[in-house]
């Protein structure tokens, strides 16, 4: 999110201040028509050239530019971990610590385990799942990118049909040489509007959802992969190796040495939890012979 903050102060900066600096009325660049003109010939191209299930997922998407996209996997590691050490594949553990995963494609991926459904299964549910996640990635990216080459030339079409009424009104003797060149100035407005939208907003946003889509892309692989070795009943050496293969060097953890006291925390707290669960089996079946 930082990365983002910076990078769209800048862009403002690089929009704004040339006007400051190269123009002696700044005012002339708030003109209502060549927004309307580059904005809402935009927008028209965008309803035009997408259909309705496109424009809802590329709509969808902006809420993700709004989140900090996670470069490392450390994080998520240390939460599989954690997790893995204090269930060590136990189905029972698997439920008891199920409510602590913060990670909402992990936690889909071990609910798929806690309702004992097959690995083949859960390994093509997981693959599906991540395919249409990229895809929704892949088309907002190539949406955005490919409507950002339509605001130049809008902008343009605005500074032609300025420049026409420009030549109409000193034909018919209505302007002056005096007037020809701010009346020149506010026609190309547009243009700088249309070069503005589509290089530092459109092109610079779609390329940004592809980036995003690559690492969640690299995140619920790593997590798949997990995933399917727990499910096929793996040793946790195995899937511990098949997490860190997935992970930078520096990202790795040991964590069938390192969790072996969280493991036996929550071992601990399965056997109240079944005990408790006991007790009130037995109270009830009590209950019910009693009436």
């Amino acid at each position: 999110m930082f990365t983002q903050l910076i990078g769209a102060l800048a862009a403002l900066a690089v929009g704004v201040l040339p006007i400051f600096v190269f123009t002696g009325n700044p005012t002339m660049f708030l003109s209502a028509k060549a927004m309307i003109m580059v904005l809402g010939g935009t927008f028209a191209v965008f309803m035009l050239a997408n259909p309705k299930r496109y424009i809802k997922i590329t709509l969808n998407s902006f809420g993700v530019l709004f989140k900090t996209p996670l470069d490392r996997n450390d994080a998520l590691a240390k939460e599989i971990a954690a997790f893995l050490a204090a269930t060590r594949g136990h189905p029972s553990l698997i439920k008891l610590n199920f409510s602590k995963i913060k990670d909402p494609f992990f936690r889909t991926s071990v609910g798929l385990i806690a309702e004992g459904i097959p690995p083949e299964q859960i390994s093509r549910i997981l693959q599906n799942q991540i395919r249409t996640d990229h895809h929704h990635y892949e088309l907002s990216s190539q949406v955005l990118q490919s409507l950002s080459k339509y605001p130049p030339a809008l902008g343009l079409l605005a500074t032609v049909l300025a420049m026409v009424g420009i030549l109409e009104a000193m034909g018919s003797g209505a302007m002056g040489i005096a007037g020809l060149g701010p009346s020149m100035g506010a026609g190309l407005v547009a243009t700088f509007y249309g070069i503005l939208l589509s290089n530092l907003v459109l092109s610079p946003l779609g390329e940004n959802l592809a980036a995003r889509g690559a690492l969640d892309l690299r995140r619920k692989q790593l997590i798949s992969s997990v995933i399917n070795a727990v499910a096929s009943k793996q040793s946790m050496l195995v899937v511990e190796e098949v997490l860190n293969t997935l992970l930078e060097k520096r990202d790795q953890i040991r964590f069938v040495t390192e969790g072996t006291d969280l493991a036996a925390k929550a071992t601990e707290e399965a056997g109240k939890s079944d005990e408790s669960d006991s007790v009130q089996e037995t109270s009830s079946a009590e209950s019910r012979r009693s009436a």
